[in-house]
Order: C-alpha cells, then structure tokens, then sequence
C-alpha cells in the first residue's frame, strides 16, 4: 500500500493550504510525520503588484488591502524624481514594521507595457513573464528594506509607474494577521535631458528688423563669447561681427543693413560659446 504525503504551502505570498496526497485523489486531510513545508517567502509567484490586471497577495493571505502611504517608502535617486532614458537609477522600498516581510514591483509606461528592467540587490531577485519585467524578495525575515536598480528604457516612454504591493507578515506560520500594503509612484521622464544647448538659448535670444537695422537682444544666463554672421540663401556669407566676451544678463547689438543686403532671404546666426542660434529672415 502506498502511504500518504500531507503538504503545507505556506508563507509569503501564497498564503497556507493543507493538502493530503494519495494515489487516487487530493484531498483535505491532517498533517503527520510526512509533512513538507513550501515556503514561499523567496521568489513569490508574480503578477501580484496591484498594476493594472494584476491581484494583490490577497489571493493567499487573509484580509484586505491597506494604501502603502505612510507605511511603505519608495525612494528613487533621479534628480527631482525625474528620470532620463538610458541611465540607470537606485530604488529602495521599506518599511518600518513586520518580522517577516516581502514584496513585489513592476514598472509600467502609460499603455500598461513594460518600462525599463530592474537590476536586483541583496535579498531580491528579478523575473520576466507576460511582457512584464519583475522584482521580488529572496529575503523576508526580519528584513525592513531591499535595495535594488532600476534601467531607465532606452528611449521616451513618457511618465513611468511603479506598480508594488508589500506583505508585512507576522511569521506565524498562517495566512492570518498579515498585512498587505498597495501603492504606486509615477516618474516622469526629464524632458530637458533632449533639449540640446542651442535649443536652450533659442528662447534667450531674439533678432528683429527695424528701420534698416537688425536688432540683437539676448540674455544669457552666465559669460560667454558672442559673435554674429550673415548668409544669404545660397550660404554665401555677408557680414561678420565679434562682439567679444560678453557678461552674463542681458545685451543689445544693433547691425546696419547696408548695401550689402540686398531684397530676400538671409540666415542670420548668433554664436554663444560655438552654440549656434539661426533665425530666417526676409529683407525687401
């Protein structure tokens, strides 16, 4: 005859089930000295960060589930919590409570698809699975917080969400008295990490024609060599002035379209520090 196997899943994440395995059926049944213990409070079963489509560790473990505010911290290293593509970034969760705790992240741009890859740290581990990417605890008792890096994806996706959910467990060996905090934190994309030099000091400079002259205003924001040069629209140059090493704040230089200029379209270019600003001007 063959004897009977009693299994108990149990702990982080998945909660506890007691399961009596024979030959012929699964059924309820008691523990006894084949008891085997599957703990999952290392690499929780995914897709259970609260995002969009997912559940919450309320699958398994009793309760219901609490806002993450003032209990769980995310913290992101982006200057302002701004995040460039390509760069990579550090992400802590924690909290302050819980003898057993674990948790689970994914990070999403607005069409809910992934977002950049994670890079795990002591105690987690990552994962990939339905077009999502995934980090997760390898390390439960007694941990407060895991450290980890985030990828930033290659190109602009736009706002990112990160999608986590915690257990703070109280190790009892039961699927009661946890509980499970939910919450996500938005991080929007640094726009100005596009923006080259030049674009930064088109706004800080105007060109302007009056009364037979070319009237440069400008303002800049520290030091810098200026000089001013003409093309007419085959880039033929036409005028040429250096106005040397100017301070920072705002000027004005006034250029005489003389006989040189004759009816059409002419390109006029500000240098700041070599940084080009060209504006296409028509002269009758």
């Amino acid at each position: 005859m063959i004897g009977q196997t009693t299994l108990i899943i149990s702990g982080i994440s998945l909660g506890i089930a007691l399961l009596t395995l024979d030959k012929h059926n699964l059924t309820p049944g008691f523990v006894d000295k084949n008891t085997v213990l599957l703990d999952n409070s290392s690499n929780p079963p995914i897709g259970n960060t609260g995002a969009p489509g997912e559940g919450t560790c309320t699958g398994c473990h009793a309760g219901s589930t609490l806002p993450a505010s003032g209990v769980v911290t995310f913290s992101f290293s982006g200057t302002n919590n701004l995040y460039v593509p390509g760069v990579t970034y550090d992400v802590t969760l924690e909290t302050n409570t819980g003898t057993k705790n674990g948790f689970q992240m994914t990070a999403l741009d607005g069409t809910n698809a992934a977002a950049g890859t994670f890079v795990a740290g002591t105690g987690s581990s990552t994962i990939s699975a339905g077009n999502k990417n995934y980090i997760r605890q390898t390390s439960s008792v007694g941990v407060l917080s895991w450290d980890f890096q985030w990828n930033a994806p290659s190109t602009s996706v736009g706002p990112v969400t990160f999608y986590y959910t915690l257990n703070v467990s109280n190790n009892n060996g039961g699927n009661s008295g946890d509980q499970i905090y939910v919450g996500n934190t938005s991080i929007s994309e640094d726009i100005s990490s596009g923006i080259t030099e030049s674009d930064k000091l088109e706004s800080l400079i105007e060109m302007v024609v009056q009364n037979g002259e070319l009237k440069i205003s400008y303002n800049i924001p520290d030091a810098a060599s200026i000089y001013f040069c003409s093309q007419d629209i085959n880039g033929k140059q036409v005028d040429y002035h250096n106005f040397g090493k100017m301070t920072n704040g705002i000027h004005t230089h006034n250029i005489t379209l003389d006989s040189k200029y004759q009816s059409g379209i002419y390109l006029f270019t500000v240098f700041v520090n070599n940084n080009p600003i060209t504006k296409k001007i028509y002269i009758d």
